[in-house]
């Protein structure tokens, strides 16, 4: 593999707090991607937020899964809701679940566009169910940041190379609608981020002290081939756990990598998440 660009993108994202209503937050993701590998890993924390008294985290999220093992999904953001006040519950996990079942794979591969499609046209509508009951508790949160509510990203092997496909739902200030955008800032090569990407700036970027003389412990920063990329994804994470100020990071990390001819290699996964789901 070529010398992955040194391009880090963050994907910020808005969470809503409606009243009696408990939005679970998915924190940090680390990928990047050839046409040949497709690397993530992520920490394991979720955030729990809208009810009283707030309950603690949880450390055993499951960011990253194998759906039908052909589809990678992993999401950040808003990715599940429960409620009292009469809006269905939904996970973005489960949507994407529902939306891999749903379009046929077709000769060519697994159709991923056409998956992410499905799953952002489910999480709009529901974000749209919570805007007609809540709506001021949409905007107002959505405002803080840059009107993201839910990323989804979606990998898998098409004409034996990898694709990558990332979506986007977003709350659109200036006509007042949840609306899913085509997401695209992540090129070919270049490392990424969702969620808290901060520190992964910082030491992706090399931009403080402490980010430089660690990058002086690999041989190359970023790796140049896939058998350091896992563990470099990995420890940009584990960074993030470790220096992260609001401690909203943490947990044990899950890795994996998915290689151009559909097998998929967990680094590292937690017990309670599943090689593979259905």
């Amino acid at each position: 593999m070529g010398r992955p660009i040194l391009l880090a993108i963050a994907i910020s994202v808005a969470v809503v707090y409606p009243a009696h209503s408990q939005i679970q937050s998915g924190i940090i993701l680390v990928f990047t991607y050839t046409q040949g590998v497709f690397v993530i890993a992520a920490d394991s924390r979720q955030i729990h937020t809208g009810t009283k008294p707030t309950p603690p985290p949880s450390d055993t999220y499951c960011k990253i899964v194998a759906l039908g093992g052909r589809v990678i999904f992993a999401s950040t953001g808003a990715t599940s809701l429960k409620n009292e006040v009469g809006l269905p519950n939904w996970s973005s996990t489960d949507e994407a679940a529902k939306a891999t079942r749903l379009i046929p794979m077709s000769v060519n591969g697994a159709n991923v566009n056409a998956v992410a499609d499905s799953w952002s046209q489910a999480i709009a509508g529901n974000w749209r169910l919570m805007q007609q009951r809540l709506p001021e508790e949409v905007s107002r949160e959505a405002a803080m940041e840059d009107g993201s509510l839910t990323v989804g990203i979606f990998a898998s092997v098409e004409n034996g190379r990898i694709t990558v496909a990332m979506r986007r739902v977003i709350f659109d200030a200036a006509s007042h609608s949840i609306i899913t955008r085509t997401s695209v800032e992540c090129p070919l090569g270049a490392w990424c981020a969702a969620g808290k990407t901060a520190v992964f700036h910082e030491f992706l970027n090399r931009t403080s002290p402490r980010a430089r003389a660690d990058s002086e412990t690999w041989d190359t920063h970023p790796p140049r081939t896939i058998g350091d990329a896992l563990p470099f994804a990995i420890h940009l994470v584990d960074l993030t756990i470790a220096y992260d100020p609001d401690g909203d990071v943490g947990g044990q990390i899950d890795a994996l990598a998915l290689k151009s001819d559909g097998s998929i290699y967990w680094r590292q996964r937690k017990p309670n998440c599943a090689e593979k789901e259905d």
